[in-house]
């Protein structure tokens, strides 16, 4: 296998790093090395993360955050010993379980929930805190508040039954592809406190599911 320096990796990849239209919310924690394996047959090591919010791959050259465009050129990503594939403009996540394979599209999106108040509880109306010097010399009123979010889930799932893809998002979408198996499925769930907000679950779930069949 034919192995490239990372720095011939600009002749094929265009690297920009512009505004996005949604905030980044990267996948990993941090930037984790990499392997970038091109369809010639080329593989580039390099710090890589995934931006689940905007469906870009990202790598660190130089010191700086880049996208990886030109993904037509790319077969496979490894990051941390999962597995990546290159579709339309996303990468699919692929997770090799003891009953079949599960893709996953990560879709992660940062979602309002209130404001902080003043003893750190979550309020969801506004509120204004007056700052207790306002009122002497040298000092003016401010306003302050706190935005409060969280990262909701909108992930994607995708299994192959029968030879065909078959695609998932919620609880419901799941459950129909196993109709036989709905009392055991159901247990399962809440035995194990299922949530579609809690993608490791998920995973879990789904290969109990494909070993049911």
């Amino acid at each position: 296998m034919k192995r490239l320096r990372f720095s011939l990796f600009i002749l094929f990849t265009l690297i920009v790093f512009g505004a996005t239209a949604k905030k980044r919310i990267l996948l990993f924690d941090n930037f984790t090395p990499g392997t970038v394996l091109m369809r010639n047959g080329a593989t580039i090591d390099v710090p890589l993360n995934y931006d689940a919010s905007n469906s870009d791959m990202l790598y660190i050259q130089d010191g700086k955050q880049n996208i990886l465009l030109n993904t037509q050129e790319v077969d496979t990503i490894y990051i941390d010993n999962r597995k990546f594939i290159p579709i339309n403009r996303a990468f699919l996540e692929i997770c090799k379980l003891s009953n079949g394979l599960l893709s996953i599209n990560w879709k992660l999106k940062e979602v309002f929930k209130g404001y902080r108040g003043a003893y750190g509880q979550v309020i969801q109306s506004h509120v204004e805190s007056v700052n207790t010097n306002a009122f002497q010399p040298g000092t003016s009123y401010e306003q302050q508040r706190v935005d409060v979010t969280a990262c909701k889930n909108k992930n994607e799932y995708w299994i192959v039954m029968d030879g065909n893809p078959k695609k998932f998002t919620n609880k419901k979408s799941l459950f129909h592809l196993f109709p036989d198996y709905k009392k055991e499925l159901e247990n399962y769930w809440v035995l194990n406190n299922c949530s579609f907000d809690k993608p490791t679950l998920i995973i879990k779930f789904v290969d109990y599911c494909l070993g049911l069949k």
